[in-house]
């Protein structure tokens, strides 16, 4: 009918909503189930020469569409004007309220350096155990250092579990999948069969934004069927958790289901604190059980809370699980700019480290790393120098093995201006070998991330840390 009477526009947004429908089926956690193509509020006249259509096709170029990155880097722009209210409020001392964490701390990292943290986390921890020159080849980021072969191998890709407790939109993720799948490969595995692997067995993620981790869902299946055309039509478990809070009130009798109860009450006020909750002392078996005799004992239930309790237990087993690598760009907020809840929180949880939480974020990645595993970082440089962090870069020598560690200095994020951002990346072993002398490279003195990236690339600027 819109066909026939010449309603382009009526007819193209109409087409619109049948895609969302379809993708419904695909990504339900991203695409919901619309009625009416009149229920999205799509801008008008979407086929105008004028229209933002034709300024995403025009102001962007067409190869960066070709990324799947691209989602999160609009994101982050969708939320910039926010993050300027907040920075605003925080020059009349108004506090970074927990709403405003994730508009206030998200920042997109460059390419090169989500290719640096995984190659030398992920691509290290399989190569150690499994030498392989042509996949060694293929990660062009990747420091060859000598190492120690493991007492106990990596046999199995299956094996690997990788983290991002901050995941933002899953750039890290994203990469790291494409490392996975070349591993995958070396091994022989039937290339249709590995993205749904990867995506069940190998990747998990973390974030207090729940558009963000729709969208690194979304992110992570487009990348998939990048490898596997047929992946729309079968059943995926994304190991993929938004952060949720509960109320006060708690709708689950103590007496009966204790551990649901206790769970409940932890995850009271938690998108405040999101990765830093430290899950300890939950019998997950006893968690699972509760759950299921809740769920059916208690038929009408209300459905937001039913999903609730579900997203509760998955986020609490990501949270009390440990992986080999883990890999993240975590949020920096200074101590003065957290409000009162989270300031009570790290002062309680996390002394030698509560100055930043990029710096809180360095100690919960080494809990959550298995023990021989992989952390892998990108932060400012400040702990390096600041004797406020004392006592963290203490634990981090003295416990712990630096594999090896660039130092950025300003510009390495071209979203940033000014001198007063400094960074450092870095990849440390959660144990401590002796005499071992891991590497360091200097990028300081580059002034805009592609020629840190271009002089990285060469390799030359470096000399070994000896942590004895």
């Amino acid at each position: 009918d819109l066909k026939s009477s010449g309603e382009d526009e009526e007819l193209y947004k109409y087409l619109i909503l049948s895609l969302c429908n379809h993708l419904n089926r695909i990504m339900p956690f991203l695409f919901e189930k619309i009625d009416d193509y009149t229920e999205l509020m799509l801008p008008e006249k979407l086929l105008r020469t004028d229209s933002i259509l034709v300024d995403l096709n025009t102001i962007i170029p067409e190869d960066d569409w070709k990324e799947v990155e691209i989602i999160g880097w609009i994101y982050q722009y969708y939320i910039a004007p926010r993050k300027e209210e907040v920075f605003a409020g925080l020059k009349k001392n108004i506090k970074i309220s927990k709403e405003d964490i994730p508009a206030a701390t998200q920042l997109f990292t460059p390419k090169w350096i989500v290719k640096y943290l995984v190659e030398n986390s992920l691509g290290r921890l399989w190569l150690e155990s499994n030498p392989d020159g042509e996949l060694q080849s293929s990660l062009k980021y990747y420091i060859d250092q000598e190492f120690e072969v493991p007492k106990e191998k990596v046999v199995s890709p299956e094996g690997i579990t990788l983290l991002d407790p901050a995941m933002g939109s899953g750039h890290m993720l994203v990469y790291a999948f494409e490392v996975l799948f070349r591993i995958y490969q070396s091994q022989g595995y039937n290339e249709s069969e590995i993205p749904k692997l990867i995506l069940e067995k190998n990747l998990y993620g973390l974030e207090i934004d729940d558009r963000a981790t729709q969208l690194a869902g979304f992110a992570l299946i487009m990348k998939a069927r990048e490898y596997d055309k047929n992946l729309f039509d079968k059943e995926l478990k994304l190991n993929l958790a938004a952060i949720q809070e509960t109320s006060l009130i708690c709708p689950i009798d103590e007496k009966i289901y204790p551990q649901l109860n206790r769970l409940w009450k932890f995850f009271y006020n938690a998108k405040n604190y999101g990765s830093i909750l430290n899950v300890q002392g939950f019998d997950f078996k006893k968690i699972d059980e509760e759950y299921e005799s809740f769920v059916k004992s208690y038929s009408l239930i209300p459905y937001f809370e039913k999903e609730l309790l579900r997203a509760l237990v998955k986020q609490a087993k990501i949270l009390g699980s440990r992986y080999d690598v883990v890999v993240t760009n975590p949020p920096y907020m200074g101590y003065k700019k957290m409000n009162i809840n989270l300031t009570k929180f790290v002062n309680s949880n996390y002394k030698n480290s509560k100055r930043d939480l990029y710096s809180i974020f360095i100690q919960r990645s080494k809990e959550l790393t298995k023990s021989k595993g992989l952390f892998s970082i990108i932060t400012m440089q400040s702990w390096i120098f600041i004797p406020s962090f004392q006592k963290l870069r203490q634990v981090i020598i003295e416990q712990n093995t630096i594999i090896n560690f660039l130092h950025l200095g300003p510009h390495a994020f071209d979203q940033i201006g000014g001198e007063i951002v400094s960074t450092v990346a870095f990849v440390i072993r959660r144990n401590k070998i002796n005499r071992f002398r891991g590497t360091y490279i200097s990028l300081k003195k580059y002034d805009t991330s592609k020629e840190k990236e271009k002089e990285f690339e060469n390799k030359n600027n470096y000399f070994l840390i000896n942590q004895e």
